[in-house]
């Protein structure tokens, strides 16, 4: 069968209790998207009561063909940034260009720089079918501040102010570009190796940041660790977001936070939101980690030439079971 230009109807299922944000109730909509055309915009259509007419809800859904993209974060406005990115079933054709914007769809050359980059096509890799590449110019977008990753499949794209003369409004397709579903972070910090923490209070997280950006860190930057920075502060596996504190130097910044929700053996990311309390960027993937050690101490703290020698660590409760591994 052909790909689909209308999705069966579905029942919303509603999240049990409680309101969403302003009031609004959440609810979850399951469609089987395999068969939906790529590069295509859909119309989301409701009808709200049984029986009533169905109307256009104003809003749309892109086909992305992206399945896996990289890197997400970048260190600063560097000048180049280069992509590898995987297609579904390489769905991705010859002409596809991508390009990062803070919103995707047509825009004037006027805005290209903070806004967005100038689109770039997508190259295929060697023989990879599967495996593309692009070669995005990087060095005027805004530190602290995400991009959605833009995708147009058409021959021309939207990106570089050109229209695509094949898209129409029977195709379905509002715009020729629509977000790929993938989002890159400009950290404002220099990566470094892995820190370690211990599940307990007043942990510290060092941080380099560039000093030569139109927003630098500053003590109104919070800071906080998750397995996921677009996790909320505080939630689970989480922690509470704490600001910036100059540690000698434009450069040098120290996070203090407490540790004891995170779990022990674990990877997480340092988040930063450049703004703080302020609604206008939200936390992003410095690219930094820490590591939580379940190992309090050591002792003795020097080992002598022998063929055996032990150790005591003293350690966090459930660090040191039987199967845990340490050398």
């Amino acid at each position: 069968p052909g790909p689909l230009d209308v999705t069966p109807e579905r029942a919303l299922e509603f999240y049990p209790g409680g309101l969403g944000f302003e009031g609004l109730e959440v609810a979850t909509l399951q469609v089987d998207s395999h068969r939906l055309r790529v590069g295509a915009h859909y119309r989301l259509c409701s009808r709200h009561v049984p029986g009533g007419a169905i109307g256009d809800t104003g809003l749309t859904i892109f086909v992305s063909p992206i399945a896996a993209v990289g890197p997400l974060v970048v260190q600063g406005p560097s000048a180049r940034l280069t992509l590898m990115a995987s297609c579904h079933n390489a769905a991705c054709p010859e002409a596809t260009a991508v390009y990062l914007g803070q919103f995707c769809g047509d825009v004037s050359p006027g805005t290209l720089g903070l806004m967005q980059t100038k689109g770039a096509p997508l190259v295929p890799v060697g023989n990879h079918s599967d495996m593309w590449t692009a070669t995005l110019e990087t060095q005027d977008l805004l530190p602290g501040v995400h991009y959605h990753l833009c995708i147009d499949l058409g021959a021309t794209n939207s990106s570089i102010g050109q229209e695509d003369e094949n898209v129409t409004e029977a195709d379905g397709l509002v715009d020729a570009a629509g977000e790929s579903g993938f989002r890159v972070f400009i950290s404002p910090v220099v990566h470094k190796h892995t820190q370690t923490v211990v599940p307990a209070r007043s942990q510290r997280v060092a941080l380099e940041c560039l000093t030569d950006l139109a927003a630098p860190c500053s003590e109104l930057s919070t800071v906080h660790l998750a397995a996921d920075c677009d996790a909320p502060p505080g939630g689970p596996e989480t922690t509470a977001s704490v600001a910036l504190r100059p540690a000698g130097g434009r450069a040098t910044w120290i996070a203090t936070t407490g540790a004891s929700s995170l779990r022990q053996g674990v990877h997480y990311k340092v988040c930063v939101d450049l703004d703080g309390r302020a609604d206008r960027l939200v936390p992003g993937d410095t690219g930094l980690e820490v590591y939580v050690s379940g190992v309090r101490t050591i002792a003795p703290g020097h080992v002598l030439m022998r063929p055996t020698v032990y150790f005591s660590l003293q350690c966090y409760v459930g660090a040191c079971a039987a199967d845990a591994l340490v050398f």
